[in-house]
């Protein structure tokens, strides 16, 4: 009796596959629980909700989201608090105005829409440009105007700019000196 007393190990091995067996069920227990969640959480979206709403109810099951981001190929190979850092960063953007304004039970063409905004704010923007193939290309281009923009609007003058660029080069030029 006590802890010099000899152990069964038959007794021991069933033990371990009885617990393995329950750790299982729980496992089990727990992603059924997982997906009532989400399900009951999605339920509560009325039909006049956005895309928005939507994004909002994931957020409300964070296994849902890791689930969802692991399966999919892209974000497997990123650090799962960077994709959420970022999943939260476009939620919370407020020039995404689009997603609270687009019906979630609604079948819409979101590229039409997208270049039908730009259009009203007088830019040559069509759908072939917004098209899965152009995006990037397109991205870059609204990035630039919009650099564009943001300097036209502040109070930097062209001598400021040359001496940020100045700088830069300095602080490179240091970096490569330290590296080698």
């Amino acid at each position: 009796i006590g802890f010099l007393a000899r152990k069964n190990e038959v007794a021991m091995k069933n033990a371990m596959l009885k617990m393995n067996e329950m750790i299982k069920k729980l496992h089990t227990l727990y992603e059924e629980l997982n997906d009532i969640e989400i399900t009951n959480y999605l339920s509560e979206v009325s039909e006049s909700a956005s895309i928005y709403d939507l994004f909002m109810a994931s957020l409300r099951s964070f296994a849902f989201l890791e689930k969802s981001f692991l399966q999919q190929e892209a974000f497997q190979e990123v650090p799962f608090k960077s994709v959420i850092d970022d999943y939260l960063k476009f939620l919370y953007n407020p020039n995404n105005t689009i997603l609270r304004k687009i019906n979630v039970f609604t079948d819409y063409d979101i590229v039409s829409i997208v270049a039908e905004k730009y259009r009203l704010l007088n830019l040559k923007v069509t759908n072939d440009m917004i098209g899965v193939d152009a995006i990037d290309t397109t991205l870059d281009s609204v990035q630039f105007i919009n650099l564009i923009q943001n300097i036209s609007r502040s109070h930097i003058t062209l001598h400021d700019i040359e001496n940020i660029c100045r700088m830069r080069e300095l602080c490179d030029y240091q970096e490569e000196e330290e590296t080698e």
